[in-house]
Protein backbone atom coordinates (compact mmCIF):
# COMPACT_ATOMS: atom_id res chain seq x y z
CA UNK A 1 0.00 0.00 0.00
CA UNK A 2 1.26 3.47 -0.91
CA UNK A 3 0.07 6.50 0.98
CA UNK A 4 0.36 10.27 0.70
CA UNK A 5 -1.45 13.06 2.57
CA UNK A 6 -4.80 12.50 0.85
CA UNK A 7 -4.77 9.33 -1.24
CA UNK A 8 -4.38 5.68 -0.25
CA UNK A 9 -3.44 3.14 -2.92
CA UNK A 10 -4.01 -0.52 -2.11
CA UNK A 11 -2.87 -3.35 -4.37
CA UNK A 12 -5.83 -5.57 -5.32
CA UNK A 13 -5.95 -8.99 -6.93
CA UNK A 14 -8.88 -9.40 -9.32
CA UNK A 15 -10.52 -12.67 -10.24
CA UNK A 16 -10.68 -13.71 -13.91
CA UNK A 17 -13.70 -15.99 -13.45
CA UNK A 18 -16.26 -13.47 -14.69
CA UNK A 19 -16.18 -10.81 -17.39
CA UNK A 20 -18.27 -8.35 -15.39
CA UNK A 21 -17.93 -9.28 -11.72
CA UNK A 22 -19.63 -7.41 -8.91
CA UNK A 23 -17.30 -6.33 -6.14
CA UNK A 24 -18.12 -6.18 -2.46
CA UNK A 25 -15.76 -4.59 0.04
CA UNK A 26 -15.45 -6.03 3.53
CA UNK A 27 -13.54 -4.54 6.44
CA UNK A 28 -11.41 -7.16 8.21
CA UNK A 29 -9.77 -6.95 11.61
CA UNK A 30 -6.25 -8.34 11.98
CA UNK A 31 -7.42 -11.65 13.48
CA UNK A 32 -9.82 -12.38 10.64
CA UNK A 33 -7.34 -11.21 8.02
CA UNK A 34 -4.66 -13.55 9.37
CA UNK A 35 -7.14 -16.41 9.51
CA UNK A 36 -8.08 -16.01 5.84
CA UNK A 37 -4.50 -15.47 4.64
CA UNK A 38 -3.00 -18.40 6.53
CA UNK A 39 -5.90 -20.86 6.32
CA UNK A 40 -6.97 -21.12 2.67
CA UNK A 41 -9.37 -23.96 3.54
CA UNK A 42 -11.20 -21.95 6.20
CA UNK A 43 -14.93 -21.96 5.48
CA UNK A 44 -16.61 -18.54 5.51
CA UNK A 45 -20.41 -18.66 5.62
CA UNK A 46 -23.02 -15.89 5.50
CA UNK A 47 -26.32 -16.63 7.25
CA UNK A 48 -29.56 -14.82 7.97
CA UNK A 49 -29.82 -13.32 11.46
CA UNK A 50 -32.55 -14.07 13.96
CA UNK A 51 -34.84 -11.35 12.61
CA UNK A 52 -34.18 -12.38 8.96
CA UNK A 53 -33.45 -8.73 8.12
CA UNK A 54 -29.92 -8.93 9.49
CA UNK A 55 -26.99 -11.13 8.50
CA UNK A 56 -24.04 -12.75 10.19
CA UNK A 57 -20.77 -14.07 8.86
CA UNK A 58 -19.31 -17.19 10.42
CA UNK A 59 -15.93 -18.86 10.43
CA UNK A 60 -15.61 -22.31 12.00
CA UNK A 61 -15.20 -20.80 15.47
CA UNK A 62 -16.44 -17.21 15.41
CA UNK A 63 -19.57 -15.24 14.52
CA UNK A 64 -19.59 -11.67 13.18
CA UNK A 65 -22.45 -9.25 12.71
CA UNK A 66 -22.59 -7.72 9.23
CA UNK A 67 -23.58 -4.11 8.65
CA UNK A 68 -23.43 -2.09 5.43
CA UNK A 69 -21.91 1.35 5.89
CA UNK A 70 -22.40 4.15 3.36
CA UNK A 71 -19.65 6.75 3.04
CA UNK A 72 -19.38 10.03 1.19
CA UNK A 73 -15.96 9.25 -0.29
CA UNK A 74 -15.64 6.97 -3.30
CA UNK A 75 -13.44 3.91 -3.38
CA UNK A 76 -12.12 3.49 -6.93
CA UNK A 77 -11.13 -0.03 -7.99
CA UNK A 78 -8.61 -0.10 -10.84
CA UNK A 79 -7.00 -3.03 -12.57
CA UNK A 80 -3.59 -2.79 -14.16
CA UNK A 81 -3.16 -4.71 -17.41
CA UNK A 82 0.10 -2.88 -18.12
CA UNK A 83 2.43 -0.90 -15.83
CA UNK A 84 1.38 2.34 -17.51
CA UNK A 85 -2.29 1.42 -18.04
CA UNK A 86 -5.01 1.44 -15.37
CA UNK A 87 -8.61 0.44 -16.04
CA UNK A 88 -11.41 1.50 -13.70
CA UNK A 89 -13.33 -1.66 -12.79
CA UNK A 90 -15.76 -0.24 -10.26
CA UNK A 91 -16.43 2.52 -7.74
CA UNK A 92 -17.83 1.87 -4.29
CA UNK A 93 -19.59 4.12 -1.80
CA UNK A 94 -20.16 1.43 0.82
CA UNK A 95 -18.51 -1.52 2.53
CA UNK A 96 -19.46 -4.22 4.99
CA UNK A 97 -18.44 -3.70 8.61
CA UNK A 98 -17.86 -6.86 10.66
CA UNK A 99 -18.03 -7.03 14.45
CA UNK A 100 -17.40 -10.14 16.48
CA UNK A 101 -20.50 -11.22 18.42
CA UNK A 102 -21.79 -14.25 20.29
CA UNK A 103 -23.73 -16.61 18.07
CA UNK A 104 -27.51 -16.70 18.62
CA UNK A 105 -28.60 -20.28 19.23
CA UNK A 106 -32.29 -20.89 19.90
CA UNK A 107 -33.59 -24.45 19.75
CA UNK A 108 -37.23 -24.10 20.84
CA UNK A 109 -38.66 -23.51 17.35
CA UNK A 110 -36.35 -25.96 15.54
CA UNK A 111 -35.59 -29.03 17.67
CA UNK A 112 -38.47 -31.23 18.83
CA UNK A 113 -38.68 -33.09 22.13
CA UNK A 114 -37.80 -36.76 21.94
CA UNK A 115 -40.76 -39.02 22.71
CA UNK A 116 -39.93 -40.40 26.16
CA UNK A 117 -42.95 -42.74 26.33
CA UNK A 118 -41.83 -46.24 25.39
CA UNK A 119 -45.38 -47.25 24.64
CA UNK A 120 -45.61 -44.66 21.87
CA UNK A 121 -43.48 -45.72 18.90
CA UNK A 122 -44.13 -42.75 16.63
CA UNK A 123 -40.91 -40.79 16.03
CA UNK A 124 -41.46 -37.02 16.22
CA UNK A 125 -40.34 -34.89 13.29
CA UNK A 126 -37.40 -32.58 13.92
CA UNK A 127 -34.39 -31.11 12.11
CA UNK A 128 -31.18 -32.70 10.87
CA UNK A 129 -27.84 -31.71 12.39
CA UNK A 130 -26.58 -30.23 9.10
CA UNK A 131 -29.74 -28.20 8.52
CA UNK A 132 -29.55 -26.87 12.06
CA UNK A 133 -25.93 -25.80 11.58
CA UNK A 134 -26.77 -24.08 8.28
CA UNK A 135 -29.82 -22.22 9.64
CA UNK A 136 -28.65 -21.04 13.05
CA UNK A 137 -26.79 -17.67 13.08
CA UNK A 138 -23.68 -18.94 14.85
CA UNK A 139 -20.39 -20.61 13.95
CA UNK A 140 -20.33 -24.39 13.63
CA UNK A 141 -18.13 -24.92 16.68
CA UNK A 142 -20.32 -22.61 18.78
CA UNK A 143 -23.34 -24.69 17.73
CA UNK A 144 -21.68 -28.04 18.42
CA UNK A 145 -20.50 -26.85 21.84
CA UNK A 146 -24.01 -25.65 22.67
CA UNK A 147 -25.59 -28.94 21.59
CA UNK A 148 -23.08 -30.92 23.63
CA UNK A 149 -23.80 -28.92 26.79
CA UNK A 150 -27.59 -28.83 26.47
CA UNK A 151 -28.73 -32.46 26.50
CA UNK A 152 -29.25 -32.90 22.77
CA UNK A 153 -29.95 -36.35 21.29
CA UNK A 154 -28.86 -37.31 17.79
CA UNK A 155 -30.83 -40.18 16.20
CA UNK A 156 -30.43 -41.01 12.51
CA UNK A 157 -28.73 -37.64 11.99
CA UNK A 158 -31.80 -35.90 13.46
CA UNK A 159 -31.61 -33.68 16.55
CA UNK A 160 -33.97 -33.96 19.51
CA UNK A 161 -34.03 -32.39 22.96
CA UNK A 162 -35.09 -33.83 26.29
CA UNK A 163 -37.50 -32.41 28.83
CA UNK A 164 -36.08 -31.36 32.23
CA UNK A 165 -38.09 -34.10 33.98
CA UNK A 166 -36.65 -36.78 31.66
CA UNK A 167 -33.13 -35.41 32.16
CA UNK A 168 -33.54 -35.46 35.94
CA UNK A 169 -34.86 -39.04 35.81
CA UNK A 170 -31.88 -40.22 33.75
CA UNK A 171 -29.41 -38.34 35.96
CA UNK A 172 -30.89 -39.96 39.08
CA UNK A 173 -30.59 -43.37 37.39
CA UNK A 174 -26.99 -42.67 36.38
CA UNK A 175 -25.91 -41.50 39.86
CA UNK A 176 -27.52 -44.58 41.40
CA UNK A 177 -25.52 -46.80 39.02
CA UNK A 178 -22.30 -44.90 39.75
CA UNK A 179 -22.89 -45.41 43.47
CA UNK A 180 -23.65 -49.09 42.89
CA UNK A 181 -20.35 -49.46 41.00
CA UNK A 182 -18.55 -47.42 43.67
CA UNK A 183 -17.06 -45.42 40.83
CA UNK A 184 -15.29 -42.09 41.19
CA UNK A 185 -16.71 -39.08 39.36
CA UNK A 186 -13.24 -38.36 37.96
CA UNK A 187 -13.10 -41.65 36.02
CA UNK A 188 -16.47 -43.03 34.94
CA UNK A 189 -16.37 -46.19 32.81
CA UNK A 190 -18.92 -45.39 30.11
CA UNK A 191 -18.91 -48.95 28.75
CA UNK A 192 -20.05 -50.36 32.10
CA UNK A 193 -22.75 -47.69 32.40
CA UNK A 194 -23.87 -48.53 28.86
CA UNK A 195 -24.12 -52.26 29.66
CA UNK A 196 -26.34 -51.60 32.65
CA UNK A 197 -28.41 -49.15 30.60
CA UNK A 198 -29.15 -51.88 28.05
CA UNK A 199 -30.23 -54.24 30.85
CA UNK A 200 -32.50 -51.54 32.30
CA UNK A 201 -33.78 -50.58 28.82
CA UNK A 202 -32.47 -47.04 29.13
CA UNK A 203 -32.18 -45.10 25.86
CA UNK A 204 -28.47 -45.24 24.95
CA UNK A 205 -28.56 -42.05 22.85
CA UNK A 206 -30.16 -40.20 25.76
CA UNK A 207 -27.52 -41.63 28.11
CA UNK A 208 -24.71 -40.30 25.90
CA UNK A 209 -26.42 -36.92 25.86
CA UNK A 210 -26.35 -36.86 29.67
CA UNK A 211 -22.67 -37.85 29.68
CA UNK A 212 -21.70 -35.11 27.19
CA UNK A 213 -23.59 -32.41 29.06
CA UNK A 214 -22.20 -33.06 32.54
CA UNK A 215 -18.64 -33.96 31.57
CA UNK A 216 -17.84 -31.28 28.95
CA UNK A 217 -17.04 -34.09 26.49
CA UNK A 218 -17.17 -33.09 22.81
CA UNK A 219 -20.55 -33.44 21.15
CA UNK A 220 -20.99 -36.89 19.53
CA UNK A 221 -17.82 -38.24 21.17
CA UNK A 222 -17.79 -41.87 22.32
CA UNK A 223 -15.19 -41.91 25.07
CA UNK A 224 -14.53 -44.99 27.22
CA UNK A 225 -13.65 -43.00 30.36
CA UNK A 226 -15.06 -39.58 31.26
CA UNK A 227 -14.77 -37.23 34.22
CA UNK A 228 -18.07 -35.92 35.54
CA UNK A 229 -17.95 -32.18 36.24
CA UNK A 230 -19.50 -31.82 39.71
CA UNK A 231 -20.16 -28.11 39.24
CA UNK A 232 -22.14 -28.85 36.05
CA UNK A 233 -24.21 -31.46 37.89
CA UNK A 234 -24.92 -28.88 40.58
CA UNK A 235 -25.81 -26.19 38.03
CA UNK A 236 -28.24 -28.27 35.99
CA UNK A 237 -30.09 -29.76 38.94
CA UNK A 238 -30.42 -26.32 40.55
CA UNK A 239 -31.62 -24.78 37.30
CA UNK A 240 -34.22 -27.49 36.66
CA UNK A 241 -35.52 -27.30 40.23
CA UNK A 242 -35.99 -23.54 40.02
CA UNK A 243 -37.49 -23.72 36.52
CA UNK A 244 -40.04 -26.23 37.78
CA UNK A 245 -40.91 -24.17 40.88
CA UNK A 246 -40.74 -20.78 39.08
CA UNK A 247 -40.75 -18.80 42.36
CA UNK A 248 -39.15 -19.94 45.62
CA UNK A 249 -38.05 -18.58 48.95
CA UNK A 250 -34.25 -18.55 48.85
CA UNK A 251 -33.43 -20.64 51.95
CA UNK A 252 -36.06 -23.22 50.99
CA UNK A 253 -34.69 -23.47 47.46
CA UNK A 254 -31.07 -23.89 48.63
CA UNK A 255 -32.13 -26.65 51.02
CA UNK A 256 -34.11 -28.48 48.31
CA UNK A 257 -31.22 -28.06 45.90
CA UNK A 258 -28.72 -29.64 48.31
CA UNK A 259 -31.05 -32.55 49.08
CA UNK A 260 -31.42 -33.38 45.38
CA UNK A 261 -27.68 -33.50 44.68
CA UNK A 262 -25.24 -36.39 45.09
CA UNK A 263 -23.33 -35.80 48.31
CA UNK A 264 -20.03 -35.06 46.57
CA UNK A 265 -21.63 -32.21 44.57
CA UNK A 266 -23.23 -30.29 47.43
CA UNK A 267 -20.21 -28.10 48.13
CA UNK A 268 -20.87 -26.19 44.89
CA UNK A 269 -24.36 -24.98 45.85
CA UNK A 270 -24.50 -21.20 45.45
CA UNK A 271 -26.91 -18.78 43.80
CA UNK A 272 -23.89 -17.41 41.91
CA UNK A 273 -23.97 -20.60 39.80
CA UNK A 274 -27.42 -19.69 38.49
CA UNK A 275 -26.82 -16.06 37.57
CA UNK A 276 -28.63 -15.32 34.34
CA UNK A 277 -31.41 -17.75 35.27
CA UNK A 278 -33.19 -15.90 38.06
CA UNK A 279 -33.97 -12.49 39.45
CA UNK A 280 -35.00 -11.28 42.90
CA UNK A 281 -38.79 -11.05 42.90
CA UNK A 282 -38.78 -10.05 46.57
CA UNK A 283 -36.37 -9.53 49.45
CA UNK A 284 -36.08 -13.25 50.16
CA UNK A 285 -37.49 -14.80 47.00
CA UNK A 286 -36.13 -15.56 43.54
CA UNK A 287 -37.97 -16.23 40.28
CA UNK A 288 -36.79 -18.30 37.35
CA UNK A 289 -36.03 -16.37 34.16
CA UNK A 290 -33.52 -17.42 31.50
CA UNK A 291 -31.35 -14.98 29.59
CA UNK A 292 -32.10 -17.05 26.48
CA UNK A 293 -35.67 -15.69 26.61
CA UNK A 294 -34.42 -12.14 25.95
CA UNK A 295 -34.27 -10.49 22.49
CA UNK A 296 -30.78 -9.94 21.11
CA UNK A 297 -31.60 -6.38 20.07
CA UNK A 298 -30.34 -4.15 22.94
CA UNK A 299 -33.37 -1.81 22.97
CA UNK A 300 -35.86 -4.66 23.13
CA UNK A 301 -33.69 -6.57 25.60
CA UNK A 302 -33.61 -3.71 28.11
CA UNK A 303 -37.30 -3.04 27.54
CA UNK A 304 -38.14 -6.59 28.59
CA UNK A 305 -35.83 -6.40 31.61
CA UNK A 306 -37.23 -3.08 32.85
CA UNK A 307 -40.77 -4.34 32.25
CA UNK A 308 -39.99 -7.13 34.71
CA UNK A 309 -38.83 -4.60 37.28
CA UNK A 310 -37.56 -1.03 37.12
CA UNK A 311 -34.64 -1.49 39.53
CA UNK A 312 -31.98 -4.20 39.29
CA UNK A 313 -28.91 -5.00 41.31
CA UNK A 314 -25.88 -4.45 39.11
CA UNK A 315 -24.56 -8.00 39.54
CA UNK A 316 -28.10 -9.31 39.01
CA UNK A 317 -28.73 -7.66 35.62
CA UNK A 318 -25.21 -8.13 34.22
CA UNK A 319 -25.57 -11.87 33.33
CA UNK A 320 -28.71 -11.05 31.34
CA UNK A 321 -26.95 -8.50 29.12
CA UNK A 322 -23.31 -9.63 28.99
CA UNK A 323 -23.76 -11.45 25.67
CA UNK A 324 -25.03 -8.33 23.89
CA UNK A 325 -21.40 -7.58 22.96
CA UNK A 326 -18.09 -9.43 23.06
CA UNK A 327 -16.37 -6.26 24.29
CA UNK A 328 -17.37 -5.84 27.95
CA UNK A 329 -16.86 -2.06 27.77
CA UNK A 330 -19.63 -1.96 25.15
CA UNK A 331 -21.93 -3.87 27.50
CA UNK A 332 -21.19 -1.33 30.22
CA UNK A 333 -21.97 1.47 27.78
CA UNK A 334 -25.33 -0.15 26.96
CA UNK A 335 -26.17 -0.39 30.67
CA UNK A 336 -25.53 3.34 31.05
CA UNK A 337 -27.43 4.13 27.85
CA UNK A 338 -30.63 2.36 28.86
CA UNK A 339 -30.31 2.60 32.64
CA UNK A 340 -29.05 4.85 35.40
CA UNK A 341 -26.39 3.56 37.78
CA UNK A 342 -27.11 4.25 41.43
CA UNK A 343 -24.56 3.56 44.18
CA UNK A 344 -26.03 3.01 47.65
CA UNK A 345 -24.76 1.64 50.95
CA UNK A 346 -26.51 -1.63 50.02
CA UNK A 347 -24.76 -1.95 46.66
CA UNK A 348 -24.90 -0.70 43.08
CA UNK A 349 -28.22 -0.67 41.21
CA UNK A 350 -29.34 -0.06 37.62
CA UNK A 351 -32.61 1.86 37.34
CA UNK A 352 -34.75 2.23 34.24
CA UNK A 353 -33.86 5.41 32.37
CA UNK A 354 -37.20 5.84 30.65
CA UNK A 355 -40.78 4.63 30.56
CA UNK A 356 -41.23 2.01 27.85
Amino acid sequence: MQEDSKIQRISLKFSDHEDEPEFLLVELDKELQNLIEHNPDEQIVFKAGLDSKSSVMCTRNTTYSVRQLIQSNSLLLFQSFHPSELTLRDSKHSYLELEQIFGSIIIEDKISYWNEDDSEKQVPSSISLQDFISQVPASENEIRTFLGLNFTILKNNTLYRMSPSYIMTLMDWMFAVIQQLRADFSAIDVKKIKEIAKEDEVDIDALYSIVWSISKSPFLSELDIVAIDKSLVCFWIGRFLLEDAIIMEISQFLLKWEEKLPENCREFVSLDMLKGFYFYSGTNTIQYFSSSQLPRDPTRCFQVLFDIKSKWRYDEIWPFVETLAVDKSKVEALLLKYGRKQATKNGVYINSRSTW
